[in-house]
């Protein structure tokens, strides 16, 4: 007689293989949120707005793969309830979508933040001028929501930026060293003007264990007009492609702060100063403005738009907590 064989098949493989099988049975889909409190939604010239925060859910499972088999949904899930996260990100209304969409009812969304292990948002906040207060009230709400609603995170990244309207203002070469706030200043100011919205020490049972705050500089091209007086400080000025041009800059505050559970392993979830810098870049500065400035202003021309300028960064908690 012959012995009778087995075909092999998904659960006759160690659990380690299974689970590696698992971590690649993974999506990623669009949504828009619509589930948040009423008072976290924008607030346009008294009239609230009530506009819904896009983002994408990240290590999401297929749903038919949980329909396998009771020992593989079991198996699935809790690797995939591990990893999943979400990032939000208003900039995601203007691109087009990275995988299939999806817009859950309330209480289904509702139902995914209680699975969310990992929560990144990107926020921009609205001014006209370097020193206008920035509106922060909004997207505080968002936070506390996603705090309430997410019994399981362990990490909530937030990323801000000054985002200028369309007179948003640029520099001139000679007005930069006004316009920046040394990092040597700024923490002995937080609380009488502060360089960014406070942030609070903690959200639900999340702890903040990174704080990082700067300005990120770059290229703003103007050409200058013909009847255009030049200012005493400006030296000259340099040409591209036949016009005449003078350098100005373009200046953005960024805040990069993450909060997670006290007693979590966080290090690998802090920002890191590449993926802002990609998120939000700065244009670099063309060969004529570089050879237009003395060596040393040429080098910091270089520099400006692939790092952040005085930039001041603490982690873990008493460290964040001693800012000022």
């Amino acid at each position: 007689m012959t012995a009778s064989l087995t075909a092999p098949n998904l659960l006759t493989l160690p659990r380690e293989l299974r689970d590696r099988i698992y971590s690649y049975l993974v999506h990623t889909v669009d949504v828009e949120w619509h589930g948040f409190s009423k008072d976290a939604v924008q607030s346009v010239d008294g009239e609230q707005v009530t506009e819904p925060l896009p983002g994408r859910l990240i290590n999401c499972p297929y749903p038919h793969v949980l329909l396998i088999h009771p020992r593989i949904c079991e198996e699935y899930h809790s690797v995939c309830a591990k990893n999943i996260e979400v990032v939000f990100d208003q900039s995601f209304h203007m691109r087009g979508p990275l995988g299939s969409r999806y817009i859950p009812r309330r209480a289904l969304q509702d139902q995914v933040l209680t699975h969310l292990r990992h929560v990144k948002i990107f926020v921009r906040l609205h001014a006209r001028t370097m020193t206008q207060n920035l509106d922060w009230r909004s997207q505080l709400h968002i936070l506390r929501d996603v705090a309430a609603k997410a019994p399981h995170l362990e990490t909530l990244c937030v990323a801000l930026r000054q985002q200028c309207l369309s007179n948003a203002p640029t520099c001139q070469d000679y007005e930069v060293p006004g316009i920046l706030t040394p990092a040597s200043e700024r923490p002995q100011n937080v609380e009488t003007k502060p360089f960014l919205p406070e942030m609070p020490a903690s959200l639900g049972g999340l702890c903040l264990v990174q704080r990082g705050e700067g300005y990120h500089v770059g290229y703003a091209s103007t050409y200058r007009a013909r009847d255009q007086p030049l200012h005493p400080d400006l030296r000259c000025t340099y040409m591209i492609d036949g016009q005449e041009h003078v350098m100005y800059h373009g200046i953005r505050k960024i805040g990069a702060y993450t909060f997670a559970r006290r007693d979590g392993n966080y290090e690998k979830r802090l920002w890191a100063p590449k993926e802002l810098l990609s998120r939000w870049p700065m244009r670099k500065y063309p060969k004529e403005a570089i050879d237009n400035v003395l060596p040393a202003r040429a080098a910091l021309l270089l520099k400006f738009p692939l790092e952040y300028t005085e930039w001041i960064e603490r982690r873990g908690i008493e460290d964040v907590q001693n800012w000022s």
